[in-house]
């Protein structure tokens, strides 16, 4: 495996901690949302652990996770019509 300098891999090693640390120490919050994005399709198993804890710490990114991927029926609709 090559390391690239800054970039954050998934591997079989990570556990709770780990991915909430890797999420949480990105800068902005699209790093975040990417990050998180890329842990909710290869460590699945973590989700619901992973979303509890950004609900607590950081509940702006929690925010924009729940649009993006828990959307509520009003959310779809605004979606639909064009309205942020």
């Amino acid at each position: 495996m090559v390391k690239v300098p800054g970039a954050v891999l998934a591997t079989k090693e990570d556990n709770l901690d780990s991915i909430i640390e890797k999420i949480l120490s990105q800068k902005s919050i699209d790093s975040k949302f990417g990050i998180y994005s890329m842990f909710y399709i290869t460590h699945s198993h973590y989700v619901q652990g992973v979303n509890m804890l950004i609900q607590i710490k950081d509940p702006e990114l929690w925010k924009l996770i729940r649009k993006a991927f828990y959307p509520t029926l009003i959310d779809k609709m605004m979606n639909f019509l064009g309205i942020k």
